[in-house]
């Protein structure tokens, strides 16, 4: 049962809606509002940490209370989109409801979610909870009361409550447009620590998260896979890395292995990992998000090692590691500095005469700068970082004791404009879109063979050996 169900829109409710949002939060909200019925979708998440919040001696001037049988006929009248059977599912649920009344009339309203897990229903995703976080969501106040300090009083009591219950973290998201809720949580302390969202396209949905400069947004994850990615593709992009990175590596030892981001292991048909060696005595896979680790492992139960760490980081021992694979990593980074400590991080762990197999964005592509363009104004699902010319990799490799052996650039598919035409193939063809899109693969793959690879490839790769004395070396190609 989804405890967070309402009743279905009807045409002359969401007019009225539509004009309520239209008087009360502007053009700009009723905009993003219907984005969001169509192709994009997006809130800001904050946090406080409620020890650092201080206590109130003063009496507030009404007081919220939970939601009991005497309140429920005038929070029904309130919330005229739920019932009593959504509300006792959410309560059964484990979920909290809390009322401000005046005159006999809800005047406030909230739902909080309590540890493990809140489902965000404007998003249709899951967002990870610590035992002692508290998500505070459908938050409302009558219009009637809006600018009386009602809503800060309702939050200051409920971060009073849950602190002393043992909880030490709220969060709340809302849409920025929403100049209300934004404002009442700056005043009540709140810290925004970025954006989570998604692009959708009929039933493809790609979600993101933008965490703040220096912040941390909770792991999410969506019912659906997140992203959309042909199953035609997946399988080319697969066999394309699996391919050149067994040919990188060759007959070296490969008892113990390293990749570096395992979210294509966890979510995509284009996962790599789990098969790639199977002379493999040790794999461990490494991820800065939990939910995906945990993801992973449970999809490819058996078949490696997860951590949660960042690749800058690795709580692995020197000289541990007989092949690193790094594929599409390093350029999620800001800068190049930060590249450049991967590398060193990479380095450090890995044996004498180990290989090291490296895929980056390319930036020959003319379609990367574009991406990136798209990126930094926040239209785009995923986020492109730094990354690294073919010389500007060499060198650093080089400068860490490395021989080059190996480089190349792999799938040549247009980035954006092949995804936007196979979906439009699967649209009007469905199954029978299989022949044109694997006609339009194999065409795509054979800009490989000219000489405007270096142009057309999505991804620069290189393997190359850490030699056993360290020093530059000169390239192979």
């Amino acid at each position: 049962m989804n405890l967070y169900q309402r009743q279905s829109w009807t045409l002359g409710s969401a007019l009225r809606r539509a004009f309520t949002l239209l008087a009360e939060e502007g053009p700009r909200s009723l905009a993003f509002k219907l984005l969001g019925e169509s192709l994009y979708r997006r809130l800001a998440i904050a946090e406080l940490r409620l020890a650092q919040t201080p206590a109130r001696t003063e009496p507030y001037p009404k007081s919220i209370a939970p939601l009991d049988a005497n309140s429920l006929p005038a929070y029904l009248r309130f919330r005229t989109d739920l019932d009593a059977h959504n509300v006792a599912e959410r309560l059964r649920g484990g979920h909290e409801c809390y009322v401000t009344l005046i005159q006999d009339e809800v005047a406030q309203a909230c739902w909080i979610a309590p540890g493990v897990a809140a489902w965000i229903s404007s998003l249709e995703c899951e967002i990870a909870l610590a035992p002692r976080d508290f998500y505070i969501y459908e938050f409302y106040v009558a219009p009637a009361h809006r600018g009386t300090g009602l809503g800060l009083a309702a939050v200051h009591q409920l971060t009073a409550a849950y602190r002393e219950r043992g909880y030490e973290r709220l969060l709340w998201a809302w849409m920025p447009e929403n100049r209300g809720a934004a404002s009442l949580a700056r005043r009540a302390g709140l810290r925004t620590v970025g954006l989570i969202g998604y692009w959708k396209f009929a039933r493809w949905r790609k979600y993101f998260r933008r965490p703040a400069a220096s912040e941390a947004i909770p792991p999410f994850s969506a019912p659906s896979p997140s992203w959309y990615l042909d199953p035609l593709v997946a399988l080319q992009k697969r066999q394309v890395h699996q391919q050149w990175i067994r040919a990188a590596v060759g007959r070296r030892p490969c008892s113990t292995v390293l990749k570096t981001d395992l979210f294509e292991e966890a979510y995509g048909a284009d996962r790599i990992f789990h098969d790639l060696f199977p002379t493999m005595r040790l794999g461990i896979g490494v991820d800065l998000d939990a939910a995906t680790v945990s993801a992973a492992l449970h999809r490819d139960a058996g078949a490696y090692t997860g951590l949660v760490c960042d690749v800058r980081r690795l709580p692995l021992p020197c000289a541990s590691v007989d092949i690193v694979v790094s594929t599409s990593t390093l350029d999620h980074f800001a800068d190049k500095r930060e590249i450049a400590a991967s590398l060193d991080e990479l380095t450090r762990v890995l044996r004498p005469e180990g290989t090291l197999v490296i895929t980056l964005d390319n930036p020959r592509n003319p379609l990367y700068s574009l991406l990136r363009i798209l990126t930094r104004r926040g239209w785009s699902s995923f986020s492109l970082g730094a990354t690294l010319s073919p010389a500007e990799l060499a060198e650093m490799l080089r400068e860490r004791g490395f021989r080059i052996e190996q480089r190349g650039y792999l799938i040549h598919n247009p980035r954006m404009l092949s995804t936007a035409l196979f979906l439009t193939l699967r649209r009007l063809l469905g199954r029978r879109a299989d022949t044109p899109v694997a006609w339009l693969l194999r065409a795509f793959a054979s800009l490989g063979n000219l000489p405007t690879r270096s142009f057309t490839g999505c991804f620069l790769a290189v393997s190359a050996v850490k030699q056993a004395h360290g020093g530059n070396a000169s390239s192979r190609n």
